[in-house]
């Protein structure tokens, strides 16, 4: 008998061992994640992520566009540098069908006008292939010999850029540059 009261008192420390063990275990398995929570997650970072990536994206591509813009406007400042820089030393200006034509301060004829959607001068293309021209107007004012003005051009230009989607959108430059001299009668100089 003593040998079963032995073997119960050591069965019952051992079943109450197994059972503290398991209680801990099932106590220890609250601190996980069921798996509602975890779906739950899951679908807050799938929609955050998508979110970015959407942002980003669309920063990507107006990144682009501003790009493709700036190129096309400095394309067309370096254009208009080099007329204005012909202009203040020429003479003799006329504009006719949107052209612009005078005599450099060397004594060649230059003549600036749109060709297509290019602007060129004498027949050579000055605007680069990302830029499309849209229309080129020529305004003079002081043009005429003996009327003791100094000719002052105006050149209004619109451009667009080649970028797929910016095609809609022109922009349109303006400058307005004065000779430094009295365009005057080249056979008559002492009138002006």
């Amino acid at each position: 008998m003593k040998k079963t009261k032995e073997s119960k008192r050591r069965s019952t420390s051992f079943i109450k061992i197994l059972k503290e063990y398991f209680d801990a275990k099932i106590l220890g398995s609250q601190k996980g994640y069921l798996l509602i929570e975890l779906l739950v997650a899951m679908t807050l970072f799938s929609v955050i992520v998508v979110i970015a990536i959407g942002s980003f994206v669309s920063v990507l591509k107006t990144q682009r566009q501003v790009a493709a813009l700036s190129a096309a406007e400095s394309n067309l400042n370096v254009a208009f540098e080099e007329m204005a820089r012909e202009i203040r030393t020429g003479y003799s200006f006329s504009s006719t069908n949107g052209s612009l034509s005078f005599t450099s301060a060397e004594g060649k004829s230059i003549t600036y006008s749109l060709d297509g959607n290019i602007l060129e001068k004498n027949g050579l293309a000055i605007t680069g292939n990302n830029v499309t021209v849209e229309y080129f107007n020529v305004v003079l004012f002081g043009n005429v010999a003996g009327d003791h003005w100094n000719p002052r051009v105006t050149v209004s230009v619109g451009i667009h850029s080649n970028e797929a989607s910016l095609r809609g959108n022109v922009l349109n430059l303006q400058t307005t540059v004065s000779a430094r001299q009295l365009d005057c009668d080249p056979a008559n100089p002492t009138g002006c």
